[in-house]
């Protein structure tokens, strides 16, 4: 007589057709926005051109805010007996506050 082996329907072993599950679940927000991404890619390039162009103009004013405070930063390190009679100082502080507002107006539109 001859037995049948029935494995366990709680045990599974890893085979091509039965992946084990992943350790750690996929964000579907990341795949949604990848999805969503490629569609309006296909059916609306303006969009995803305008897109990428606000991207890029993000990064470039954050990195000029980057900038302004670094330099705003040297000078106050570098600076000599009060903050308020650096002539220079003063300058970068009034040239730096005009460029923040204009990025904030360019950010808000």
């Amino acid at each position: 007589m001859s037995c049948l082996f029935f494995p366990s329907p709680t045990a599974s072993s890893p085979s091509p057709s039965n992946p084990p599950p992943p350790s750690r679940p996929y964000p579907s927000s990341g795949l949604a926005d990848q999805l969503l991404g490629i569609v309006v890619e296909k059916e609306r390039p303006d969009l995803e051109e305008a897109k990428n162009q606000l991207i890029v103009s993000n990064a470039k004013m954050k990195q000029d805010l980057k900038e302004i405070e670094d330099k705003i930063l040297q000078r106050l390190s570098s600076s000599e007996g009060s903050p308020v009679d650096d002539i220079d100082l003063i300058h970068t502080l009034e040239a730096s506050k005009l460029k923040s507002q204009e990025i904030t107006v360019s950010i808000v539109q």
